[in-house]
């Protein structure tokens, strides 16, 4: 028959056996035809009198969801492929009574990328939802608004955490699923072999285990949230290992990387609050770094070093001849957060060249930097030869860090540089005149011994 739908037409199409006497129900050869979608499937009722349970099967031929919007009058939403939502299709068995639902032998396409396996309400009173999901590939990114028309997001650390999760839906939450991911692209990251469960059941959530391969390396975690009190608690406990952290920042930013290396890293954090502000506030943790065979882009340490000679030597400064970066062999770290500010104590960087040390604040609130490296020579300068090495030979050269995350500063601290200079000659002025006094003092006590030996 064909029925009005709207600005579109329905078509249904089936044939239905009923048998009260036996409360059972067969609807086959069922077609459905509407907005260009058509699917088809079988629906098997049971005890219709006394406890109606239902089952069957769903297909729908493949379509496309850019045209079903177009004939249902809605606007298509601009993306960034504009092949996005051109193909889509479903198969997939149903079980069903007034208590649950469910859908099994899942297989949902849409575009490149398929969703298997199964998925339901276990218990409507409870809102139980189950999940067991695989899906092997998607890029998100192609879905999102054109680069042209996406806003500048606002240099602040909201950009990037986002908006606190809605409490009151999380303590509504009652969930137990399990999602596999083959292949995910998100803004601009490229991840795969991704697997995730979640449990969520009168406020708590725990997301975990959760891990990852991206760049080269591994990402492991788990992430709990906890809305059974007045305020949003979350926690987390995460790492990376051997990941390449300069195409993972070039990827996250679309801009060159400023730190490249093999990285290994260990988090483990809380915060409290309802808002994205409070949890940054009262972000608290520690965890530790190591990087290997990196560089740090937008400072070239040795500079400073040769900066700091001419200084000491009243020598005009000369130019920075060389790459704008500072390779090491090592960096490690760890560092301590408190209300939202990162401390770090034991910054070491290690390189054939150079050995440096750093210490100091990061607000994630502000994004403002407050740090001190103190840089010092072990290998000879390129170009400079010995004496240029000899003349820094005991001078720790200070380093000032300085700015925002977007622009970070790197200064040379001429006050502590010179201050240093001037204790360390003071040093070696008054470890010379001790050794020469004590040079007299055994001279003459010698000279005392043989003349009492001669007598």
């Amino acid at each position: 028959d064909a029925l009005p739908g709207g600005k579109a037409e329905l078509k249904l199409g089936a044939q239905v056996e009923m048998d009260l006497a036996a409360g059972t129900l067969d609807v086959s050869a069922l077609s459905v035809r509407a907005l260009g979608v058509d699917a088809t499937g079988r629906i098997q009722g049971r005890d219709l009198l006394g406890e109606p349970g239902f089952s069957g099967n769903l297909a729908v031929a493949e379509f496309s969801p850019r045209q079903v919007l177009r004939s249902a009058g809605a606007t298509v939403p601009d993306m960034a492929d504009d092949r996005a939502l051109a193909r889509a299709s479903l198969n997939a068995g149903f079980e069903a009574s007034t208590k649950s639902a469910s859908l099994t032998g899942l297989e949902l396409r849409l575009d490149d990328s398929l969703v298997t396996g199964e998925a339901g309400v276990t218990d409507f009173e409870r809102q139980a939802l189950r999940f067991d999901l695989s899906l092997d590939t998607i890029d998100l990114d192609r879905y999102l608004p054109p680069a042209a028309d996406k806003p500048a997001p606002a240099a602040t650390p909201a950009t990037a955490a986002g908006a606190a999760p809605d409490a009151s839906g999380l303590r509504a939450l009652n969930l137990d699923g399990r999602l596999r991911i083959g292949a995910l692209r998100a803004s601009g990251i490229k991840v795969s072999d991704i697997e995730v469960v979640v449990r969520a059941a009168e406020g708590l959530v725990r997301v975990a285990p959760i891990g990852a391969s991206l760049y080269q390396g591994r990402y492991a975690g788990n992430v709990t949230l906890d809305a059974r009190g007045n305020a949003l608690r979350v926690s987390a406990d995460e790492s990376l290992s051997g990941v390449q952290v300069g195409p993972l920042l070039r990827d996250l930013t679309g801009q060159s990387e400023r730190l490249t290396g093999s990285a290994n890293l260990r988090i483990k954090v809380q915060a409290t609050g309802n808002d994205a502000d409070a949890m940054r506030r009262s972000l608290g943790g520690n965890g530790d770094f190591r990087f290997a065979e990196g560089a740090v882009k937008g400072v070239n340490v040795a500079q400073f070093l040769r900066e700091a000679q001419a200084r000491l030597r009243g020598q005009p400064v000369p130019p920075d001849t060389g790459a704008n970066q500072t390779d090491f062999s090592e960096l490690t770290g760890t560092f301590q957060i408190t209300n939202g500010v990162v401390r770090n104590d034991d910054l070491r960087m290690l390189s054939p060249l150079l050995r440096v040390a750093g210490n100091g604040n990061v607000d994630l609130g502000t994004e403002r930097i407050d740090y001190r490296l103190r840089a010092s020579l072990v290998g000879t300068l390129e170009g400079q030869g010995g004496a240029e090495r000899e003349a820094l030979r005991g001078v720790t050269v200070p380093i000032k860090v300085g700015g925002s995350f977007d622009k970070p500063s790197y200064a040379l601290d001429v006050e502590t540089l010179i201050a240093e200079n001037v204790r360390q000659q003071a040093r070696e002025q008054i470890e010379q005149k001790v050794q020469e006094k004590l040079k007299d003092d055994v001279g003459e006590t010698l000279r005392r011994g043989v003349r009492g030996l001669i007598r």
